[in-house]
């Protein structure tokens, strides 16, 4: 489970990591989370002390269809709307779009290898959304239809929203030993 403490530790840890600000906003684009690193935008500036968004600048995300974008998605400088250049990756739960992570790049300095850290924080960050609507039983469900699909066979998407759901880090592995730890049987061995 990601915790919005959690979550609030994930985005400052994102922020130093890549040397950039970072906001979190809902679907309705309320700021949740942030982490400031260094200077930002009137645009950000406005959304973290108004606790909205101007219109102008939720434009953006019908201007580049960020809504249906499928990974992150950089959008170039707009001062008419006080923005500078900024990544943006959709938080989405299944198909539920959730909100918008936003990661200001002025400079262009982010690089390839930096996307999946966005990846995964927008992914955390589902989590932690659905988690604060859904009650601790359906939480449980959730969790024992996973393990159950990791102990039928290997499988790397379940392992990975297993481990976002229980709030495990990224570099998290999933190893079976000879017991299932919920039956004390045997593990699967394909």
């Amino acid at each position: 489970m990601t915790s919005s403490v959690d979550m609030q530790a994930t985005v400052d840890r994102l922020a130093a990591t890549i040397g950039q600000s970072v906001l979190i906003e809902d679907i309705d684009q309320y700021p949740v989370w942030w982490s400031t690193v260094g200077a930002i935008d009137r645009t950000r500036m406005r959304t973290i002390v108004n606790r909205h968004v101007d219109p102008g600048a939720a434009a953006v995300i019908e201007q580049f269809k960020l809504a249906d974008a499928a990974g992150p998605v950089r959008t170039p400088s707009m001062p008419g709307a006080d923005m500078w250049a900024r990544w943006c990756v959709p938080i989405r739960h299944r198909d539920q779009l959730l909100g918008f992570l936003w990661v200001l790049d002025p400079e262009g300095t982010l690089r390839e290898t930096d996307l999946p850290a966005l990846v995964h924080c927008a992914e955390s960050a589902a989590e932690a959304m659905i988690e604060a609507r859904q009650p601790g039983e359906d939480r449980t469900r959730r969790r024992d239809e996973l393990i159950d699909r990791l102990l039928q066979t290997r499988d790397l998407e379940a392992a990975r929203a297993l481990a976002r759901l229980q709030g495990l880090p990224p570099e998290a592995r999933y190893k079976c030993t000879d017991r299932d730890p919920r039956t004390a049987g045997p593990c699967p061995t394909r």
